[in-house]
């Protein structure tokens, strides 16, 4: 399948010229080759204005010149800050390393910008033509292809193939319009050319955070976190571009008449809200999580996981949603009229979340995963699809699956109503899936719950149709089991409607499980922990369907099917302090004093089991985080005081080395030294990872390995090895960055003075 481009838009991309001069404060009126009366004038009067292009000189634009291959590719890597070292590898014989386009050329091949001229040649030096060019166009702004747009210009005949798609589709939205009735495909294309073509195809770029509101009848592109769009109508594509990163971007009321492109965004996440309505949503983020949340009524059509794009979460309301990529992981965490995986992404994943469900699920792709926790009307697997895995999750349906495929797996402890095979050898159904009625109308025997089940002769429902034999009841651990696995994959649900704290996922703890609260921002009020976490909470549970009274620490009993249990349980846990306790009372007053016990009495198949959840509350505060690392780090001073004097204020760590150990070496004391400075630093429970200066993170069991330490050290960036003396690290400091378990980074400056300059 073709590569989408992953590289920032073409509008950014191209903002400087050939030769770029810099230039400050240009005026289109500096440049002598530029007049009011010539075609181009306006637009590079806009170009220059808002600093996407330059001059070739103080006083000339050179609108006429042409751009070489290599230098049209050159300007796009440069203004997506590609990173030249990743991208060494050769693509094209004529590309050598060394030359200042080459990583550029390579990064523009990896990722399907181009293509080569044939014969393994990127032919660098060539100029670049109107038809090569206004492809690499039409492929950065994700353009649908229309050939039948080229009908507008005669010489229509003479586009390559390859071009006629994004010329015809350029044509048909407005961005292209050609000269005299020509597309002159062929010919070179120059400064002014390009410059216009990107002025009638771009109009706003929101490039910082806030709200938004202005229709536009072009392309619009979003290039920062935070950006809020509302109540807008773009006729063109919209576009949500690489810089913004994984930050969020909000549509409230945003109607796009093309195309909403997905190339950035996180997993707390891209939101499209009230009177929103999109016909196609292309998701290609390149790497991380995204999350797209359909809210308030919304309307989307049609999503489409592309290529580059590998987790993605779908919450809300759309009709269809279509998995092209072979590396996706695509989760459908609402409802979905539609889902197709076609037979180009082999291997994929799709997961339907408990609470979710699908209408129609088909599958033509080879060795797709399908896992079900919610519901499916209907899934098929098709003659394709050979080696599919279909895993149904207890308390997970699906109403009807069909398959023709070959080595088709089906696991797991949920229903599947009805089986029909119509070919395919090699069909396993697992003895824990339980299935309502199996038909086999294919050529050869399946195996259901251990059993054969022969083709159906067509004798008027002989051989071919069983029923399997009942599946005994759940036990009490599998029961727990899947109970903990719907709670932690709602965990992140819950984290999406908080910004004071973080959950973990439940550990196993004695008979129940402990979920950690990590506490950003203490003065958050009980009130609002209620009203957030346990709203999501509530709907956890009532949406399992097993669980038929809770308990939220003494108050006992609350039953789920009761009208006002919401209000019961945000009730109990506000008083759960005791009287002294109220909607007011903040977490910093819960902090390490109290934990909250959540006990879930339920029932399945006839078995009863109760589940505790007991929920501890830690302070990851910035100010708590610091004054605990340096109670840390200052209470060494006892070990490492023949050495150096330490000393700490806020998360600035001072290191006082003694004029007596001046001349130690880092080698001679590193393990007396380094080692516990390091560990004082990042050995807390609550942080995943420890990263110094420029060297790689470390976990905290690589923390206590002493090569790894070391390396660390000696790569952090002070220039420290093993025969540096200590007084050679004065005036040097490192950041040494740590990451709570839910992802918050804390930065602490380590730094070193020698006693005898010391101020």
């Amino acid at each position: 399948m073709k590569k989408k481009i992953l590289a920032m838009l073409l509008s950014v991309a191209l903002l400087a010229g050939a030769i770029p001069v810099t230039a400050s404060a240009a005026s289109v009126e500096q440049f002598s080759d530029v007049k009011a009366r010539d075609w181009f004038y306006d637009a590079v009067e806009y170009a220059v204005s808002n600093g996407l292009f330059h001059g070739t000189g103080e006083t000339t634009f050179s609108p006429e010149q042409s751009m070489t291959r290599g230098m049209f590719v050159t300007v796009l890597g440069r203004k997506s800050n590609v990173e030249q070292s990743l991208y060494t590898e050769q693509q094209f014989e004529d590309v050598k390393a060394g030359q200042y386009y080459a990583p550029y050329v390579n990064w523009a091949a990896s990722n399907g910008i181009v293509n080569g001229t044939g014969a393994g040649k990127f032919s660098p030096d060539a100029p670049i033509t109107r038809e090569q060019a206004f492809t690499l166009m039409g492929r950065a702004l994700m353009v649908k292809e229309n050939e039948a747009g080229t009908a507008a210009y005669s010489d229509a005949a003479e586009i390559s193939k390859y071009a006629k798609g994004y010329i015809g589709g350029m044509t048909a939205a407005g961005i292209l319009h050609g000269s005299n009735g020509k597309c002159s495909p062929k010919s070179n294309i120059t400064r002014a050319e390009v410059i216009t073509v990107v002025d009638n195809a771009i109009g706003d770029i929101v490039d910082k955070a806030g709200e938004y509101q202005k229709d536009s009848e072009k392309s619009v592109i979003v290039n920062a976190a935070g950006a809020v769009l509302k109540d807008m109508a773009v006729k063109g594509n919209l576009i949500i571009a690489e810089g913004v990163g994984s930050g969020d971007v909000t549509l409230d009321g945003v109607t796009v008449e093309g195309s909403l492109v997905l190339r950035g965004g996180g997993e707390h996440s891209v939101v499209i809200k009230g009177k929103s309505k999109l016909g196609t949503v292309l998701v290609n983020r390149r790497d991380g999580k995204l999350r797209v949340a359909v809210e308030d009524g919304a309307e989307v059509e049609i999503i489409t996981v592309e290529d580059g794009s590998d987790d993605v979460r779908i919450e809300g309301e759309v009709g269809t949603l279509i998995v092209e990529n072979t590396e996706a992981a695509v989760e459908v965490a609402g409802s979905a009229g539609k889902v197709e995986v076609p037979e180009t992404a082999a291997g994929a994943q799709v997961k339907v979340a408990e609470g979710a469900s699908v209408g129609t699920l088909n599958v033509a792709a080879p060795k797709t995963n399908v896992e079900v926790s919610g519901s499916v009307s209907s899934l098929t697997v098709q003659e394709t699809a050979e080696a599919a895995a279909v895993t149904v999750n207890a308390a997970a349906a699906v109403s009807s699956m069909t398959s023709a495929a070959d080595k088709l797996n089906v696991d797991g402890k949920g229903t599947v109503q009805n089986l029909t095979v119509t070919g395919g050898e090699g069909v396993v159904v697992s003895g824990d899936t339980k299935v309502s009625n199996v038909q086999n109308k294919g050529d050869d025997s399946i195996l259901v719950g251990g059993e054969e089940v022969k083709p159906d002769t067509g004798s008027g429902g002989g051989g071919g149709t069983v029923t399997p034999p009942v599946t005994p009841a759940p036990t009490e651990a599998e029961l727990k089991k899947a109970l903990l696995d719907k709670v932690n994959s709602e965990i992140p649900g819950v984290n999406g409607v908080m910004s004071y704290a973080k959950l973990s996922a439940a550990e196993a703890q004695g008979s129940g499980y402990a979920v950690s609260v990590e506490v950003y921002e203490p003065s958050t009020k009980l009130s609002a922990v209620a009203n957030d976490v346990l709203a999501k909470v509530i709907g956890i549970v009532k949406n399992y369907g097993q669980i038929e009274t809770l308990d939220v620490a003494s108050t006992t009993g609350i039953s789920l099917n009761a009208a006002d249990c919401d209000q019961k349980i945000i009730a109990a846990v506000k008083a759960w302090g005791g009287s002294g306790w109220n909607g007011d009372t903040t977490l910093a007053d819960v902090v390490g004093k109290a934990d909250l016990t959540l006990t879930l009495h339920g029932a399945s198949g006839g078995t009863s089991y109760t589940a505790s959840y007991t929920l501890s509350f830690q302070d990851m505060s910035e100010p708590a985080l610091q004054q605990k690392v340096a109670a840390s780090f200052t209470g060494l001073g006892t070990s490492v005081g023949e050495f150096a004097n330490l000393s700490a204020e806020g998360a600035a760590l001072k290191v006082t080395v003694k004029t007596a150990a001046a001349n130690k070496t880092v080698g001679e004391v590193y393990d007396k030294l380094f080692n516990p400075l390091i560990t004082a630093v990042g050995g807390y429970e609550e942080f995943k990872t420890v990263r110094l200066g420029d060297s790689g993170a470390l976990t905290k069991e690589e923390l206590k390995d002493a090569v790894k330490l070391t390396a660390a050290v000696k790569g952090c960036g002070l220039g420290v090895a093993g025969t540096t003396k200590l007084s050679q690290l004065a005036g040097k400091s490192i950041d040494v960055v740590l990451a709570s378990n839910a992802g918050k980074t804390y930065t602490f400056t380590l730094s070193f003075v020698n006693e005898t300059t010391e101020a």
